[in-house]
């Protein structure tokens, strides 16, 4: 059978269809089950072949995502809670890390667990990456109409991280993708609505997964410098962009990337896999986004490439103090972030996502 695509001319689309919902839009819903129960989500269907989930529920952050039936994301065993069931002490923040294709870190940390004296508060324990993943987005709104010849689809929320005597920080996200177009448009809006600096530590945890992730893909940047997480990742520096079948408890390999960018600061990266001719590529600006992580997590049923732009890797509140890598937020002030997210399908725009990689330069 030949391969069919959504004629995304309007005029004659309108000709065919009684309901856009035959090619795509969006589908909102609440499961029902298990630790699961009362998560609201929204199914984004492209009519190019990609569909995803955004979960309101969940930070407005991204479950499972597909192209034309292929896993892109990586789900975990933990599997997708609601955030309710939180832990947020040490590692627990494990127990519901259910992956997806992302999972947003921070803010009031990003890594592993860490100690800290606060006003009022005291000593004070921050968990591994966070609580903002956990929490559930507010006026949430889905839209889908024409603008132009182009059917644009969007959902927007709010996510507020706040205490009595605490930060005031509030994170407005919106989500859009195109009838036709395999690819979505992630920009976040983040406002200290407190009356004190506030620390902000943000990592955009993006998670790929089997079969696009195989020992047959390729992890395609172009980095001026690259650091190992560890002693271990250091001996293996230069298999940072190689992956092999997954290993009975193989331990994880964190790289941190200083990328290449053009003139305006832009930068990409991508994950092909040339065997079935698909890839994955993600787009940001250096400027919002200065750090790159590269977790590569390659043991039986925790096979995973975790590809994180954020403003700091993910090295924990305290040691990013120390380091005077922590970045605050004023009162007042806001901070923008924008992600693109590809599909690559086919040799020619493997190469071609390759070939704008090595282009990249130093600014």
């Amino acid at each position: 059978m030949k391969e069919w695509k959504v004629n995304v001319d309007k005029k004659e689309l309108l000709r065919h269809l009684g309901s856009i919902s035959q090619v795509g839009g969006l589908k909102r819903y609440e499961l029902t089950e298990g630790r699961a129960k009362g998560v609201e989500a929204v199914d984004v269907v492209t009519g190019s072949g990609l569909e995803f989930t955004v979960l309101p529920g969940r930070c407005m952050d991204l479950n499972c995502t597909r192209y034309k039936g292929i896993p892109i994301s990586w789900q975990s065993k933990a599997e997708l809670t609601s955030g309710a069931y939180l832990e947020r002490e040490g590692m627990e923040w494990l127990r519901s890390f259910y992956g997806g294709m992302l999972t947003t870190c921070g803010f009031s940390n990003a890594g592993g667990p860490c100690q800290e004296e606060r006003r009022i508060f005291g000593l004070q324990n921050y968990g591994l990456h966070g609580r903002l993943a956990h929490i559930p987005a507010t006026q949430v709104c889905c839209k889908e109409h024409w603008i132009g010849e182009e059917y644009v689809m969007t959902i927007e929320g709010q996510m507020r991280q706040s205490a009595v005597h605490g930060e005031n920080l509030v994170l407005r996200r919106t989500i859009t993708a195109k009838l036709g177009k395999k690819k979505f448009w992630l920009h976040d809006v983040i406002e200290n609505e407190g009356h004190t600096a506030e620390a902000l530590l943000l990592l955009y945890h993006m998670n790929f997964g089997y079969p696009l992730l195989s020992e047959k893909s390729r992890l395609i940047v172009n980095s001026g410098a690259i650091r190992g997480a560890d002693s271990i990742a250091e001996q293996e520096m230069g298999l940072y962009g190689q992956f092999h079948e997954p290993m009975h408890l193989q331990n994880e390999r964190c790289y941190f990337h200083e990328l290449r960018t053009d003139e305006e600061g832009n930068t990409r990266i991508a994950l092909i896999n040339e065997e079935l001719e698909l890839g994955a590529s993600l787009k940001f600006n250096r400027e919002q986004l200065p750090c790159l992580t590269e977790w590569k997590m390659l043991a039986e049923s925790e096979y995973v490439l975790g590809l994180e732009p954020g403003n700091v890797n993910p090295i924990g509140r305290a040691q990013a103090k120390e380091q005077n890598k922590l970045q605050y937020l004023e009162p007042g002030e806001i901070y923008k972030t924008d992600i693109e997210l590809e599909i690559l399908d086919g040799p020619e725009e493997l190469a071609a996502a390759e070939n704008e990689i090595e282009r990249l330069g130093d600014r």
